[in-house]
């Protein structure tokens, strides 16, 4: 469980490969804004909390309040399609017709 909201960010930015420059360009704000909430001089970003929370993929509330899974489910909004049952059907009517064509 880690405390503050400026050791959830470093965290965050650590788990996903970026350096703090580079979350100040991708959500618009200074570099000077982006030193202040990693010191811990901004202590509630409320304003960009949740262009910080999608660009690092974390949950906005574990971010601001060490609420709940950091990681967001990327794989929320998929739907499961039975794609092969289709080829598969359509493959055996091909390979039936085209047999009944060489005879």
């Amino acid at each position: 469980m880690t405390e503050q909201f400026n050791d959830r960010l470093k965290e965050a930015l650590f788990a996903r490969g970026f350096n703090a420059a580079e979350l100040a360009r991708i959500i618009g704000v200074s570099n000077g804004y982006m030193s202040n909430l990693l010191s811990g001089y901004i202590a509630r970003p409320h304003k960009h909390l949740i262009s910080i929370a999608e660009a690092l993929r974390v949950r906005p509330e574990w971010l601001l309040n060490d609420y709940g899974d950091p990681n967001i489910d990327d794989n929320k909004h998929l739907v499961e399609v039975p794609l092969y049952k289709f080829v598969h059907n359509e493959s055996e009517e091909m390979l039936y017709k085209n047999h009944n064509y060489l005879r």
